[in-house]
C-alpha cells in the first residue's frame, strides 16, 4: 500500500493557514531538529513485493493441479468415509450410481475415489485413498497430494491404490510421505482390503505400501496411458 504524507492541520500543505497568517516561518522551525539542522523529509515506500504462498500464483489462487502434477492431483470421491455403499462413477452416463452395499460388517474408512484423467491397467481411472479430517461426499472434487500406495492383487489382478491427503485440510499440511501416517491408520486401511470381500467369497493379498515416489511414478504412468488412448480414439 502507497503511504503519502499527510498535510498539516490548517488547510494546505504550504501557502498561508486558514487565519491568513504567513505559514513558511512556522514550517521551517517544525522542520528541523534541536541542533538546528534540518530534519529529512521521510519517503514514501515503494509497492511491497507480494509474498507467494506455497503452491499458489502470485494472485494468491492456487494454481490448476495439472500444474504440479503428478506432486498434486485432483480426484472425485466416489465413496465418503463411513460408509458400507460402493459407489462407483459410470463413465458413459456420467453419473454415479450404487454397485452394491458391502456384504462383510465393515465401512470405508477412508474416502475412495479416483484421479482424474488416468487409465490403470484394468482399464478403470487410477484407485486413490483420500484422507481427510472430515468425509465429503460422492463427486466431490478435490485437490489431493499423494503420499504413498498400497499394492494388492485381487479377483482382477494387480492393483494399486494411491494413498492421499487433502490439500485444502490444516491437519495434513505438513504430510507429504507415508512414513508421516500414523502406523495404526495404515493398518486399518490394509485391514479393511483385506476383510470386505470375505462374505463375497473373493479374495484379495496385500503385497504392502509404497512410498510416495513410487505413488507419483504410477499416477505418471496411468496419465500418459490415458493420453495415449484418448488420442487413438480421437478424443
Amino acid at each position: 500500500m502507497r503511504i503519502f504524507p499527510q498535510s498539516r492541520p490548517g488547510g494546505a500543505a504550504s501557502g498561508r493557514g486558514r487565519d491568513g497568517s504567513d505559514r513558511d516561518a512556522a514550517d521551517r522551525a517544525a522542520d528541523t531538529n534541536d541542533a538546528g539542522t534540518p530534519t529529512p523529509t521521510p519517503t514514501s515506500p515503494g509497492p511491497a513485493t507480494p509474498r507467494v504462498p506455497p503452491l499458489a500464483t502470485a494472485g494468491g489462487r492456487p494454481r490448476p493441479p495439472k500444474d504440479r502434477f503428478p506432486d498434486v492431483v485432483e480426484i472425485v470421491v466416489e465413496i465418503p468415509r463411513g460408509s458400507r455403499n460402493k459407489y462407483e462413477w459410470d463413465e458413459h452416463a456420467g453419473v454415479i450410481r450404487l454397485d452394491r452395499v458391502l456384504s462383510s460388517s465393515v465401512f470405508y474408512n477412508f474416502d475412495y475415489a479416483f484421479v482424474v484423467d488416468t487409465l490403470a491397467e484394468d482399464g478403470d481411472h487410477t484407485d486413490a485413498l483420500l484422507l481427510i479430517d472430515e468425509p465429503t461426499f460422492p463427486g466431490c472434487h478435490v485437490t489431493a497430494r499423494p503420499v504413498g500406495g498400497l499394492a494388492m492383487s485381487d479377483e482382477h489382478g494387480f492393483d494399486f491404490k494411491v494413498l492421499c491427503v487433502a490439500v485444502g485440510d490444516p491437519f495434513f499440511r505438513d504430510v507429504i510421505g507415508i512414513e508421516q501416517i500414523e502406523p495404526d491408520r495404515l493398518r486399518e486401511i490394509e485391514n479393511f482390503f483385506a476383510t470386505y470381500k470375505l462374505l463375497e467369497d473373493k479374495q484379495v493379498d496385500i503385497v504392502g505400501w509404497q512410498t510416495v515416489e513410487r505413488a507419483r511414478e504410477v499416477v505418471a504412468v496411468d496419465r500418459a496411458r490415458f493420453t495415449r488412448v484418448r488420442a487413438t480414439n480421437g478424443r
